[in-house]
């Protein structure tokens, strides 16, 4: 998991299941890109529509952006929605994790969009 800019993490779902690591660096947000996900009870479940889906996780607020990791994906519709959540994350002080399985491909892209929106 790095810090990108000041509250703007980018890592894997290895760093988003790592509780520790969420506490140390006072994780509030996390932007999650992909199909499944990790829920509540630590259950891997499909995301429940093709829309991004918002929910609060205990005290931590979730953003699930529904992507494969496919060359052909169009994570272009999802920039609008993204940046918006990472924005009122930072702007209330939050600090946000951006991650996607391997943290190499989809939510870098997130991240690079919401620095060129910025």
């Amino acid at each position: 998991m790095q810090e990108i800019v000041p509250g703007l993490w980018l890592g894997s779902q290895e760093a988003f299941l790592d509780a520790d690591l969420l506490e140390r660096n006072e994780i509030s947000h996390v932007v999650t890109v992909m199909s499944t996900f990790v829920d509540e009870a630590g259950d891997r479940v499909p995301c429940p529509s093709t829309e991004p889906y918002r929910y609060a996780q205990g005290e931590m607020t979730r953003l699930i952006i529904p992507v494969q990791d496919s060359p052909t994906e169009n994570l272009l519709q999802y920039f609008p929605r993204s940046t918006e959540f990472i924005m009122a994350a930072l702007c209330t002080d939050g600090k946000v994790l951006v991650d996607c399985l391997a943290g190499v491909s989809r939510s870098p892209t997130v991240v690079a969009a919401f620095l060129m929106e910025v």
